[in-house]
């Protein structure tokens, strides 16, 4: 208990430091909504909310935001349209216990009528969210359904009592590495992590399956990510692992993103170790498309592997998704509801003086993103609870008691 309210002093005096005044908040209007957050944007060195955008991130909150367009525009609900009121957080958990605490607020205050929460994307960020939501009154603390939060610690019901999600648990994904461990016939092996909840239970549940199978763990390093990945540090830990003194490891098993990954590759290409390049099998959160595995990552990309979902591409938003950066008037429209569509167009443009990327561009760009199926998955869960919701308590077309006690309705369904 007590590390618990510890846990939540250190968020509150942490969301303090942090400027109220940071990206801007994207509304769907509806009659009830649901509050979003998504990383959108990464932190800079000074911890600000403007540094290189997260396509994959856009991306992921344009389909939850072309679900609910495609539920209101056929009257999934009758007499009740959905909202979506997106918030950022940049890769940041003080800045994701900031969103909470402007979220609580506006539930308290009925400033919006929020039922329920789709995100955080970071299994870290959930953490902090679900850990201030959770001091609500019971009454109005919203149901939370995270599509990306892996980490198993989120699964601790006498913890995180509202926390939901429709991606599957590191359980999984810790089973699959060993089962290829074995099966690579690896048995001297370090860990490299990212220094969150995605990273840390992830060394830490691996550690307890790998020591019951035989497998020695050389060494394990962990590195901060809250104000972005430093190079250098990265190219200290691969010279401890790969340093010959306590001899040569079979592979390196890495806990972190697609941030992370990428610059963990590029670290590793950069010291041109040849031969001598060790082998590497990414946790999911590494994802499979170029923003990791590219040209400049390539030398130490080969015979790596990636722990991860299978891709199922849903080809009607996907059709939607191009289309945005193919025409004026579509992208016009789309960016007034989700502004950092400008930034992608920016990102992923590889000609100089085209006004659109060209379609393998937008392919490249976030390509096998596993997270948008999970993503929409949420929206209809959250959906059709509300519907139920309706039909068992409403008999008019407007139904004024489900818009005016949404919260409780939601979650005594």
């Amino acid at each position: 208990m007590k590390a618990e309210f510890r846990k939540l002093q250190f968020l509150i005096l942490s969301v303090i430091s942090v400027k109220a005044s940071i990206s801007p908040v994207t509304s769907v209007p509806g009659d009830v909504s649901f509050a979003g957050l998504f990383t959108l944007n990464s932190s800079t060195s000074y911890g600000e909310c403007n540094g290189k955008v997260s396509t994959s991130s856009v991306m992921e909150l344009e389909a939850v935001k072309w679900a609910i367009r495609r539920l209101n525009d056929n009257n999934y609900i009758s007499g009740v349209k959905i909202g979506l009121i997106a918030y950022p957080t940049c890769q940041s958990e003080q800045l994701a216990g900031y969103r909470a605490m402007e979220i609580a607020t506006a539930i308290k205050e009925k400033s919006q009528n929020i039922l329920g929460i789709i995100g955080a994307t970071r299994s870290s960020e959930s953490e902090s969210v679900a850990t201030i939501l959770s001091r609500l009154p019971v009454t109005i603390s919203p149901p939370m359904t995270s599509y990306s939060s892996t980490c198993v610690s989120l699964s601790d019901k006498t913890r995180f009592p509202n926390f939901f999600r429709t991606i599957y648990s590191d359980h999984i994904q810790i089973e699959v590495m060993t089962s290829l461990l074995l099966e690579l016939q690896w048995n001297y092996v370090s860990i490299v992590h990212e220094n969150n909840a995605y990273g840390l239970h992830g060394a830490e549940t691996l550690q307890v399956v790998l020591k019951k199978h035989g497998i020695c763990i050389r060494t394990i390093n962990g590195f901060n990510t809250t104000y972005g990945v430093e190079l250098s540090l990265l190219n200290q830990i691969i010279k401890n692992v790969t340093s010959p003194a306590d001899g040569a490891v079979s592979g390196i098993l890495f806990f972190g993103g697609q941030i992370s990954a990428e610059k963990f590759l590029t670290a590793l290409a950069d010291l041109k170790l040849g031969g001598d390049t060790p082998s590497v099998i990414f946790s999911e959160g590494a994802g499979t498309s170029n923003v990791v595995f590219n040209d400049r990552t390539l030398p130490a990309s080969r015979g790596n592997l990636v722990v991860s979902p299978t891709y199922q591409p849903v080809e009607e938003f996907l059709t939607h998704w191009r289309n945005i950066f193919q025409n004026e008037t579509v992208l016009a429209q789309e960016k007034i509801t989700n502004p950092w569509l400008e930034d992608v167009l920016r990102e992923i443009k590889t000609c100089g003086n085209c006004e659109f990327p060209t379609v393998e561009d937008i392919n490249d760009a976030a390509s096998n993103n596993i997270y948008v199926k999970f993503a929409l998955e949420t929206v209809c869960m959250f959906a059709k609870v509300l519907k139920d919701s309706r039909q068992l308590l409403c008999s008019n077309e407007n139904c004024s008691s489900l818009q005016a006690n949404a919260m409780n309705i939601f979650k005594n369904h």
